[in-house]
């Protein structure tokens, strides 16, 4: 259990790096190598054989930083406003 939650803040971190890049196509190829190393790792723990194409990897990447970004938005737009701030 202790492994699979080190595992999950690993790549919690790394996503953070990700959203940090200021130029949208580095944020879409970090995201997706992220996402190439867990598939990789995964694969190689379950042994599975089913290869991911690089294309739907670059579709995933960008679809999640979407949503990571609507997330951190609405988590500083709360913020603010609890703090009573307008944005």
């Amino acid at each position: 259990m202790a492994k699979a939650i080190t595992h999950h803040f690993y790549i919690a971190l790394e996503l953070e790096k990700c959203l940090s890049l200021s130029e949208e196509e580095d944020r879409i190829f970090a995201m997706k190598n992220v996402l190439a190393a867990n598939v990789s790792c995964r694969e190689s723990n379950h042994g599975t054989s089913d290869e991911i194409d690089e294309i739907e990897l670059l579709i995933l990447a960008e679809e999640l930083l979407e949503k990571l970004a609507d997330i951190r938005m609405k988590y500083v737009f709360n913020s603010l406003a609890s703090q009573g701030k307008r944005i």
